[in-house]
């Protein structure tokens, strides 16, 4: 399994984009870069996303980049927010080979290594194995 942490999408396959909770709902930090036309798909399935931190949408986008987009709710941005997303991430790629996450280019060092603790965890029932820590490309 490849997992890249990015700031900006690019031409990956599937893509995990983490939501924060603001005032009015779950909504897409602006420093997420996506394709052009996908930003405009996700924020119309924002207020589909039911539930706090590990909640999760899926988004198919046939014979277009990203093909496979997944909103994945990580509550208020701390430390059990961002496990809870990165475990619904590892549930819902399950069959992916590679897995991009749209890190907010200005995400706290915390949220960078949390996120890979949860996908880990539920993906092998222990701790990650890494031999230097994660950061957002």
């Amino acid at each position: 399994m490849a997992i890249r942490l990015v700031a900006e999408v690019g031409a990956a396959p599937a893509v995990a984009l983490p939501v924060l909770a603001g005032d009015s709902g779950p909504t897409l930090p602006p420093t997420v870069h996506l394709p052009d036309g996908a930003r405009a798909e996700v924020t119309e399935l924002l207020g589909d996303l039911d539930g706090g931190a590990g909640a999760a949408r899926p988004l198919r986008r046939p014979s277009r980049t990203p093909g496979h987009l997944l909103l994945v709710h990580a509550g208020d941005g701390d430390e059990a927010g961002w496990r809870a997303a990165g475990a619904a991430v590892s549930r819902a790629f399950e069959d992916e080979t590679s897995i991009t996450v749209a890190m907010p280019a200005d995400a706290p060092p915390a949220a960078v290594g949390d996120w890979p603790k949860g996908y880990c965890s539920r993906r092998t029932g222990s701790r990650c194995a890494t031999s230097r820590p994660p950061s957002v490309r």
